[in-house]
């Protein structure tokens, strides 16, 4: 549309010319040239009438004009040409600017929407948490200050490269606009170049066609009987021959001045075309910083997103991160409020350029009316009304640019209207995922709860029992003293007896009195009720194992071994006891071996306490 509609803009710029070269001549003819009447006082004094009959050099120099106007033209297409390619080169740089815009419009959301994410992680939790947990926490928060602070100045960076891109734009377009002055003036200069060509090759024919006419008809004879008035004519007709050689030449050099400065414009578009290049290059730049940007931002959203469960922050930053969240509305109300009055105010200029269009249309209507129903006398009031359409018809292309580009404004807006739905959409779906995900997480701490507390009373069963169980050896320790103490004093006694009395009466006290006796069922009746306590406890510490998971891998191995040792004591024990009652008269040559026995004996019960006592700690710690 565009090329077409400035392809006959040119066509009609030519018809311009013609028409007013054709005005010149008229007007000239009108006011009367010098000229002309003394070609027409030299041809009443001959009193020949001679038919113009153009000479092979005039043929030649018209031949050369149109050449030279043809390949004019042709330059000027090609300028056209060039002028609508920056424009359209210039246009998809716009576009290119206005989808940077977009992408930080919708960085900005993201980054809005990562602080609400944030402001609802930072949301108040139960008050009876640790204080590892707290500590925790605030390292999980301090990290993702971290990647705030860092998605921030990546962030700003981008800015800044789209504010030197906008600053190089600018500077395109400044370009831009002294280049179509330059080259505006320049079609102006070659325009009147060319006019002032036509009007002197008219000017040269009409003068060597009255040479001619003169020649032709005063032969060499007469040539010397001619008046001083004819001699003066031909005079001043070679010298205006030599002025308009001399304009020709003038043209011609004004030609090629002009061919220098369309080369020269020509150098300044591949300048402009490099300059764009590079503009491109750096919008491309910019694009990638801008990917680089949004996939730190999705990295902090999904930073957030884990440590959900695990963030604890106080009454302070929530206040912080509220007023902030609160700025960014205000600000992304300010936006929508200019962004609707921008568009109202385009409204309303497009309303009135369509009403200038109007008017200006049915005011060149009129106007052409009126130039066409003037005579050829009226020369002056004709280059006025061509000098008011050529006003308008430009006034009417700067009214038609910017209606585009109050349509494209508009097409822009409601290209951001429907990304904010979409993103309002986004939006609502994560909150839902991450109000299932607070539930889930809220049911697995409840769950956590329940089996700490049951592992809590485990614990504390058990260290009552090891209590009691510490007790216990104590009095058993004091228990083994006493048998010793009384062990001590009745072998006194059966010294004594001895002395006094035969053998016999020392195998009645060894039967019946010997503190070895004693200390056996002393030592049995306490091994069967630590015994049957140890498998109490056994049994007691297997139903915890067996209720919680984490303590079956860490609980030592020892329990086979210390029931099998315990079974082993019954077991000897018992054969002692049943030796003892088989062979009582083997009793008192025995007494060495077991008193050494029962000390090994009650060595073992000892190393059993021991480890006993140690078992429940350990389990504790692990």
């Amino acid at each position: 549309m565009l090329r077409s509609k400035s392809r006959s803009g040119t066509f009609d710029f030519g018809g311009k010319r013609s028409v007013l070269s054709r005005t010149f001549s008229a007007s000239r003819i009108c006011r009367g040239d010098p000229l002309i009447e003394k070609e027409a006082h030299v041809s009443v004094a001959q009193g020949s009438s001679v038919e113009r009959r153009p000479s092979a050099k005039i043929v030649n120099s018209s031949e050369n004009g149109v050449v030279r106007v043809s390949t004019m033209q042709m330059q000027m297409n090609k300028l056209d040409e060039d002028m609508k390619l920056m424009k359209d080169q210039l246009d998809a740089v716009r576009e290119e600017r206005d989808r940077a815009f977009d992408e930080l419009r919708e960085s900005k959301l993201v980054a809005h929407e990562a602080k609400m994410r944030l402001s609802k992680v930072l949301s108040p939790r139960k008050a009876g948490e640790d204080k590892d947990s707290s500590l925790h926490g605030h390292e999980e928060l301090r990290i993702v200050k971290a990647a705030e602070t860092r998605a921030l100045n990546l962030y700003a960076e981008s800015k800044k490269r789209i504010h030197k891109l906008e600053e190089e734009i600018e500077r395109g377009k400044q370009s831009e606009s002294k280049m179509f002055e330059s080259i505006v003036s320049q079609t102006k200069q070659l325009e009147v170049t060319k006019i002032e060509l036509e009007e002197s090759k008219l000017e040269i024919a009409f003068l060597q066609e009255k040479l001619d006419m003169v020649r032709n008809s005063s032969p060499a004879k007469d040539y010397k009987d001619l008046n001083d008035l004819e001699k003066g004519a031909l005079e001043s007709l070679r010298s205006e021959l030599q002025e308009t050689k001399a304009n020709l030449a003038h043209a011609q050099e004004g030609e090629k001045s002009a061919l220098s400065q369309v080369s020269d414009l020509m150098d300044e578009i591949e300048m402009l075309k490099i300059e764009l290049h590079a503009a491109v290059e750096a919008e491309e730049k910019s694009e990638k910083a801008m990917e680089h940007l949004a996939l730190a931002l999705k990295e902090v959203a999904t930073e957030s997103n884990l440590e959900k469960q695990k963030v604890c922050f106080t009454e302070l930053e929530l206040e912080q991160a509220r007023e902030d969240a609160e700025k960014l509305k205000a600000m992304l109300r300010e936006n929508e409020e200019s962004y609707a009055k921008l568009l109202h105010e385009a409204k309303q200029e497009n309303m009135l350029q369509q009403n200038t269009v109007e008017r200006l249309r049915q005011e060149a209507e009129e106007s052409l009316l009126a130039w066409n129903g003037k005579e050829m006398g009226f020369v002056d009031v004709i280059k006025e009304a061509v000098e008011e359409r050529d006003i308008l018809q430009q006034e009417k292309a700067k009214l038609y640019e910017s209606l585009k580009a109050a349509e494209s404004g508009t097409r822009r807006a409601k290209d951001d209207n429907h990304k904010l739905r979409d993103i309002l959409k986004q939006a609502l779906h994560e909150v839902k995922l991450s109000t299932e995900a607070a539930a889930i997480a809220r049911e697995e701490n409840s769950e956590l709860t329940d089996t700490i507390a049951d592992k809590d009373e485990a614990i504390r069963f058990l260290v009552q029992e090891n209590a009691r169980l510490q007790i216990d050896g104590a009095a058993s320790d004091e228990k083994m003293k006493e048998l010793k103490r009384l062990r001590t004093a009745a072998f006194t006694e059966s010294k004594v007896d001895n002395e006094e009395t035969g053998v016999d009466s020392e195998v009645g006290t060894a039967k019946f009195l010997s503190p070895e006796s004693v200390f056996e069922d002393n030592c049995k009746e306490e091994t069967r009720n630590e015994l049957t306590h140890m498998l109490k406890l056994e049994a007691l510490k297997e139903s915890v194992i067996s209720s919680s998971p984490v303590t079956e891998a860490r609980s030592p191995k020892t329990r086979p071994y210390n029931r099998k040792k315990s079974f082993s004591l019954k077991e000897d024990t018992e054969a002692n006891g049943a030796t003892d009652i088989k062979h009582p008269d083997s009793h008192v040559e025995k007494n060495s071996q077991r008193t050494t026995a029962l000390l090994q004996r009650f060595g073992d019960i000892l190393m059993m306490k021991s480890l006993h006592r140690k078992e429940p700690t350990t389990t504790y710690h692990h």
